[in-house]
């Protein structure tokens, strides 16, 4: 997943789905370093090096997800390597039902953090939202 800064806030723009050599098995997915590093550079210069690698996303075959132990290692590693400019990462398992029931956190030194939904936003913005005249 690729997203850009303003001021403290990260937007998510570009999710991209496996490339056609990476492996894919029902219960793992290994990329490509190479392709994806191309892409990334590709993106970030077109944006004029504003887009950068915001996390990763995945699938599970479960209705509610959340990460797995192998989850938890690989987005370890990978954040200590330092694949992104930011000091945290996002995380997305995507539900095999249901896009509501998928889990978003972010990953940082400390380990996971589920971000909470407000119904079927991923946040509250304090703002009241205006009631439906039905």
């Amino acid at each position: 997943m690729f997203g850009q800064l303003f001021g403290d806030q990260l937007v998510i723009s570009v999710a991209t789905p496996p490339g056609p050599d990476d492996v894919r098995e029902p219960r793992f997915i290994k990329r490509i370093k190479h392709r994806g590093q191309l892409l990334l550079n590709r993106i970030w210069r077109a944006s004029n090096r504003k887009i950068i690698l915001a996390g990763e996303w995945h699938t599970h075959f479960e209705v509610e997800p959340k990460p797995s132990t192998v989850d938890s290692e690989e987005s370890n590693k990978a954040f200590k390597k330092n694949i992104t400019h930011l000091d945290f990462m996002v995380v997305v398992i995507v539900s095999s039902r249901a896009v509501v029931n998928s889990w978003i956190g972010v990953r940082d030194s400390k380990g996971f953090v589920q971000v909470e939904r407000i119904g079927y936003k991923l946040w509250s913005d304090g703002v009241k939202e205006m009631e439906s005249p039905h």
